[in-house]
């Protein structure tokens, strides 16, 4: 369940690593191995990213519908998955600019 703030920090935390790992992978050329093997990484931390995202609008839906916390505490955590979801949207915007950086 979303109760844990530690997998909120989880999420968070990977959607900077995968960031990070873009802005390291456009420095080197396209047809480079470093290019290549980072590009490897950020696709798999990207899956798992969009995983855990869906899994804690899940919870936080369930949370809510069954009256488990407050409504003050369900909009805090909405707000917590909107900054996760524009960072999904940071990272989607990024990678579709792929082919535009060199």
């Amino acid at each position: 369940m979303f109760c844990r703030l530690s997998d909120y920090d989880f999420c968070s935390n990977l959607g900077q690593d995968i960031m990070e790992k873009i802005n390291e992978r456009d420095k080197h050329a396209r047809t480079s191995s470093a290019y290549t093997k980072l590009s490897a990484q950020i696709r798999t931390k990207s899956k798992q990213f969009n995983s855990d995202l869906n899994r804690l609008k899940q919870n936080l839906m369930r949370a809510s519908a069954s009256y488990h916390v407050t409504q003050r505490e369900v909009e805090r955590r909405q707000r917590m998955m909107d900054a996760l979801i524009t960072k999904e949207k940071q990272i989607d915007g990024a990678l579709k600019n792929e082919g535009q950086s060199r």
